[in-house]
């Protein structure tokens, strides 16, 4: 670490911050705040002044979601240390919240902890402009405050939408909401969880959502997509918890592209085309991850839209929380939509594929049957004729 950063941190302790603990026998031990280089490192500066020799120090950090770590350190004849995480070997979430403390033991076999701090792990490359209200807590880069006003509303818009369309919506208490001027910024901090290209992502259980957005002429329609699509997978989340995974990927992508405030105008014309040319990826196929190739992740997102569009419309929202529920108690794919829905999710598939394509799905049918009608025809015709032969010799017997 930088002499300079060291000697800023220390100063930041002896100018801002709360001693972790003081104590009657003298001993004062304080941590500072972060010194983050995101993707790379957090490093701490720790002060304990304490006339008793020091036996052991170890600091403790927490991210959400993850375990606890605990790292050794040595403070020197001046009471002071560095601290140094490499996020290669210590790697913190993204955007996950993190608390730190530290424990002292003296020779004496005194333990003393420090208070437990905490911060948010954020992207630090750039300088984040913020608004906040009710629930959200919103930071965007490029763009006037307008800009950020503008999304706080459709956050808040999307808010509304999902608790409309999900009976089984549940408040969340904060959703932290960051939005990055270009996909390739996005996908910069994405990389480090291993997330493929995407211009929005929830991390649902830390409630966040990061997306993509350039202030400009298509900046409504964008936050109008992505915010609400990102706003269900953590309301998704906060009614299932750990069990948010068993969702089949089907429901979670369609009921979020469903909550969509402006829709993507091709998803109709890309299920009506596969209709037509009869490639309709079976849905009981999209249960799991949807395919890597982007035509046909395309055409996954727009039919599992579709899909649970016609389900929501004819059996009500009251049916997708009811199946939630199914999914919950770990039910599988087609287990849990067959107790709900009465019907095994490939009968379902054909009367969603014959109220989207009326006659041509039964074009479609008789298409697909067609060969094995002919091959069935020419193994069953010579059998009757045979059979007709030998009736016939037997009456002429």
């Amino acid at each position: 670490m930088h002499p300079l950063l060291i000697f800023l941190s220390f100063l930041a302790i002896n100018l801002f911050s709360t001693p972790g603990v003081t104590t009657t026998s003298g001993v004062d031990l304080q941590i500072s705040a972060p010194v983050i280089d995101f993707g790379r490192s957090v490093d701490f500066a720790v002060n304990l002044q304490t006339s008793d020799p020091i036996q052991e120090s170890i600091f403790y950090f927490q991210a959400s979601g993850q375990n606890m770590h605990q790292v050794p350190f040595t403070i020197d004849s001046a009471g002071q240390a560095n601290i140094h995480l490499d996020l290669n070997k210590l790697p913190i979430r993204p955007f996950a919240h993190v608390d730190y403390w530290v424990s002292v033991t003296l020779a004496s076999q005194e333990t003393y902890t420090s208070a437990t701090q905490s911060f948010n792990y954020e992207d630090n490359h750039y300088t984040w402009q913020r608004l906040d209200q009710d629930n959200v807590q919103l930071a965007w880069v490029e763009g006037d405050r307008q800009f950020g006003l503008d999304a706080l509303n459709t956050a808040q818009k999307a808010q509304a939408n999902v608790d409309a369309i999900l009976a089984a919506s549940q408040k969340i208490d904060t959703v932290r909401i960051y939005i990055y001027p270009d996909a390739q910024a996005l996908q910069n901090s994405l990389e480090l969880t291993g997330t493929p290209w995407a211009s929005g992502h929830a991390s649902p259980d830390l409630g966040v959502i990061l997306i993509a957005v350039a202030p400009g002429a298509d900046q409504r329609s964008q936050l109008e997509q992505l915010l609400p699509h990102e706003w269900m997978h953590l309301s998704q989340y906060a009614y299932m918890g750990s069990a948010y995974t068993n969702l089949p990927s089907w429901f979670t992508e369609g009921l979020a592209s469903m909550a969509e405030l402006y829709p993507h105008a091709e998803y109709q014309s890309t299920v009506a085309d596969a209709g037509e040319e009869d490639r309709l990826i079976p849905m009981a196929g999209l249960c799991g991850s949807f395919p890597n190739d982007l035509a046909s992740a395309y055409q996954s997102y727009a039919q599992s839209e579709s899909f649970v569009r016609y389900l929501y419309q004819n059996y009500g929202s009251s049916s997708l929380t009811r199946l939630m529920d199914q999914y919950k108690d770990g039910l599988g794919c087609e287990e849990g939509f067959r107790v709900v829905y009465e019907k095994t999710l490939p009968e379902m598939d054909a009367d969603w594929r014959q109220s989207l394509l009326g006659d041509q799905y039964t074009v479609n049918v008789r298409n697909a049957l067609l060969p094995y009608l002919i091959i069935l025809g020419v193994l069953f015709i010579p059998l009757t004729i045979t059979l007709l032969l030998v009736v016939s010799r037997r009456i002429k017997k």
